[in-house]
């Protein structure tokens, strides 16, 4: 019997929680499952509209110049950069980061079988990515040019084909990010972070000098084709096919995609599990010896093992710190470019006159999804019971999972807000709104991610991606952070108020408002949730 399609089955369930909608007596849970389920089809409609309007305008650039034949050959490369970044420590968590590996080496089934599932959810959604970006890219060319309608049945191939390749280099890229943590335990996830932060920052300047690149690319389009062709044939062969319909272009980009692939795999697989020893081996000092021993009050004690457990995640560290350190970096960035600069880079008029409002955005956005409270209660996983098992009361562990989130925006903000200040010659006042109003959104994103993840706990999960990227808690405080960054600049757009003053005062109230609703909640609601989690 082949266990493939079992493995599928059975890690699709456990992912998705379609045994417990299907089988829990809970009408409440149940409805959380169908709210999460339409939180997620709604984030997949505006990717959709994001995607279609970046078409529009990255074709009607391509088109004033000349060069819409480019539109497929972009379409192809960007699609490719986004599946491995977000692919990259994606993989790295939920294949060789995974914890149930000793349970699924002990069964008669062949390591290639494993790796195939593990790495099937990954290659399914970066084909959803590929039909939500890559898709409506070929309809507009279609739209734009004379092409048959057979450029259609071309993309029901490309949409199959295309992730393979990208998921293929993530995986590479993962295994090397995991080698590098796992020989570095205590700088490991900082060196993954660098590592990812020159990956998204590259994708970045890329899309900053995109108008300087497209003449570039027309002046020099026989040369960089011919250069695409011999370094990556399958984005070579693909354009071809597309443009001109070429089937054997079609058949040629298929090949380079499957075989490739196909080989590397089954490298993977045949060494996985001693891949998966050595990324799962841990070091002992041979000559150690007892030397000083200290003592710490509960809160000191808690918080450092909050923090010991949070650096010894990757994934965990990206995912919740990523915007913080991108934000330092734009402080830092904003030194070459005065305001006058910025106004012509953004082609913002009168940018002046929204610099602190902008800055502060940032900022402030930047905090309210930089989360690390809202899945610090399913990081505990199985181990929940030995800390429920300390004389310890909830409040004080809830204090050390928020004071960790604090640790992660405080200090960028303190920072940034200061660089920002210097650079840009603000006053006093204006510093006070980058450090007040960013600072109340940190600890309103603390305690609301912990409310968050103690009615939305996911314990029984066996890799930490399916935490810190896939469960409901954390997706929700996403959505929450933007909509709490989002309702005070749409209103600030909606009024126009002439006292920009007298609205940051407000806004501050507002929040101050809803971070003492938030510890209220905690307090109460909040420990009699954390006493039913098991």
């Amino acid at each position: 019997m082949n266990p493939y399609p079992i493995l599928i089955k059975a890690y699709l369930k456990q992912l998705l929680g379609l045994n417990q909608l299907r089988y829990t007596k809970s009408k409440t849970e149940k409805a959380k499952m169908i709210a999460m389920g339409i939180l997620m089809l709604y984030a997949a409609v505006v990717f959709v509209g994001l995607s279609t309007w970046y078409a529009f305008m990255l074709a009607n650039g391509l088109e004033s110049v000349g060069g819409l034949n480019l539109l497929p050959l972009l379409g192809l490369t960007l699609i490719s950069l986004i599946i491995i970044i977000f692919s990259t420590y994606s993989i790295q968590g939920s294949v060789f980061t995974a914890k149930d590996y000793s349970l699924l080496f002990s069964l008669p089934i062949k390591p290639l079988a494993i790796l195939l599932s593990k790495l099937f959810f990954t290659y399914l959604m970066n084909c959803l990515l590929t039909v939500a970006f890559f898709t409506p890219i070929m309809i507009i060319y279609y739209l734009k040019t004379t092409c048959s309608p057979w450029i259609f049945v071309m993309m029901i191939f490309a949409i199959v084909l295309v992730p393979l390749l990208p998921t293929l280099i993530a995986t590479i890229l993962a295994y090397g990010t995991s080698f590098i943590a796992s020989r570095s335990k205590k700088h490991g996830a900082m060196v993954v972070l660098f590592l990812m932060v020159a990956l998204t920052l590259g994708a970045f300047a890329l899309q900053l000098n995109a108008n300087k690149l497209l003449p570039l690319l027309l002046t020099h389009r026989e040369m960089i084709f011919e250069s695409i062709k011999r370094f990556y044939p399958p984005a070579y062969y693909l354009t071809t096919a597309l443009v001109e319909l070429n089937s054997v272009a079609l058949i040629s980009f298929g090949l380079y995609s499957i075989i490739p692939t196909a080989i590397i795999l089954a490298l993977l697989a045949k060494g996985l599990k001693k891949i998966v020893a050595n990324l799962s081996e841990t070091h002992q000092m041979a000559n150690f010896k007892l030397g000083h021993l200290e003592t710490k009050s509960v809160i000191k004690a808690l918080y450092h093992k909050e923090v010991k457990r949070y650096l010894a995640s990757p994934i965990y560290v990206m995912n919740t710190s990523i915007g913080m350190l991108l934000v330092v970096i734009m402080a830092i960035g904003s030194f070459f470019f005065s305001p006058d600069q910025l106004e012509a880079l953004l082609q913002i008029p009168e940018l002046q006159n929204y610099l602190v409002g902008g800055l502060v955005t940032i900022l402030a956005g930047s905090a309210a999804i930089s989360f690390t409270s809202s899945v610090s209660i399913s990081m505990e996983g199985k181990n929940l019971w030995i800390i429920k098992s300390l004389p310890v009361t909830p409040a004080t562990l809830f204090a050390a999972k928020i004071l960790l989130n604090l640790t992660v925006c405080l200090p960028a903000i303190l920072l940034a807000s200061l660089l920002f200040a210097f650079n840009f010659k603000l006053g006093l006042v204006d510093l006070f709104y980058l450090l007040s109003i960013p600072s109340l959104y940190a600890f309103l994103t603390a305690t609301s991610g912990l409310l968050i993840n103690l009615f939305f706990p996911k314990m029984d999960w066996s890799s930490e991606t399916a935490v810190v990227k896939q469960s409901a808690s954390s997706m929700i405080s996403v959505f929450l952070g933007m909509g709490l960054i989002g309702a005070p600049v749409g209103l600030f757009f909606l009024l126009k108020p002439q006292n920009l003053t007298l609205f940051f005062l407000g806004v501050i109230v507002v929040l101050l408002l809803l971070n003492s609703l938030c510890l209220y909640l905690l307090k109460t609601i909040g420990i009699k949730r954390f006493n039913t989690i098991y």
